[in-house]
């Protein structure tokens, strides 16, 4: 968590977690609590990395997450926020983009939120005028793409206005995690995908990887650092539960700060330069 969150503030957060509906219904209680760490992280991310109100800002999310989106809209309260969500199948053809909106709420108030389905982020191109957002939203998406990131990364220097703000989330290739596994004698890999390349991770990176992308397609500022999610719950895997705690309580230690779990990265829009890294095709890295 970031360390000027004051417990009391962090609890109030994770309670708005629990507080969020889709319609009538809310994300799986094992989903909020493996991810609510992050989402309070991310909060923070945005407020700091926009460098003004969030108010005054028009914010794009691609790939959302309704529970995180209902926690903004809630806290941050931007002045507008519109979702595009992916859409490459493998099962048949792909569905045309199709706008629609979805309803959330978090106590009694209630958000209508824009929302474009089927977009196939890997074609790179997005439903948004030029230069019209101040921030995007990349969380939890660039490792289920299954071609290079290099073209959305431009698609989205191009929807950003002059020094608009792009904030990512992503698993970290080389966990400490990761490595337990291999110990164990446990694969790393995910299950094959059944409906569309969101069902898996197709291509996970290092923090390094990530910050070279980032500056190589023409971001500028750009941070990224590693951090830990709270541990799955011990009654929907023991196992699981065990790992992700002795990870995250080893890589406590500097020594190993930079085997955590997760990534999380801000940039600044800057000038877009053609760029292709050598690694993502096995030349490398």
């Amino acid at each position: 968590m970031p360390a000027h969150l004051r417990p009391g503030e962090i609890r109030r957060l994770r309670r708005l977690v629990d507080a969020c509906r889709i319609g009538e219904a809310s994300d799986p209680a094992s989903y909020r609590d493996f991810h609510a760490s992050r989402w309070i992280r991310t909060l923070e991310a945005i407020r700091q990395a926009a460098g003004r109100p969030v108010s005054e800002l028009d914010v794009l999310d691609l790939g959302p997450c309704w529970t995180f989106s209902t926690l903004l809209l809630a806290e941050l309260g931007p002045r507008s926020y519109q979702a595009i969500g992916g859409g490459r199948r493998l099962d048949g053809p792909a569905a045309p983009p199709a706008r629609t909106e979805v309803r959330t709420s978090l106590g009694s108030r209630s958000f209508r939120i824009p929302y474009v389905a089927n977009v196939d982020f890997d074609a790179g191109a997005l439903p948004v005028p030029d230069e019209s957002v101040d921030v995007v939203l990349f969380l939890e998406v660039i490792e289920h793409l299954i071609l290079s990131p290099e073209r959305i990364l431009h698609e989205i220097l191009r929807v950003l206005r002059p020094s608009g703000v792009l904030v990512l989330t992503t698993d970290q290739a080389n966990s400490f995690v990761k490595l337990l596994k291999l110990l164990a004698l446990r694969p790393i890999y995910w299950p094959y995908a059944k409906t569309t390349y969101g069902d898996r991770h197709n291509r996970e990176y290092l923090r390094r990887e990530v910050a070279e992308l980032l500056e190589g397609v023409g971001f500028r500022e750009v941070r990224c650092e590693t951090f830990n999610m709270l541990p799955y719950l011990p009654e929907e895997s023991l196992s699981k539960s065990i790992g992700y705690r002795v990870g995250n309580a080893l890589t406590c230690l500097p020594v190993l700060r930079r085997y955590q779990r997760h990534l999380l990265a801000t940039a600044r829009k800057g000038d877009p330069r053609p760029f292709h890294a050598p690694w993502l095709d096995g030349e490398g890295g």
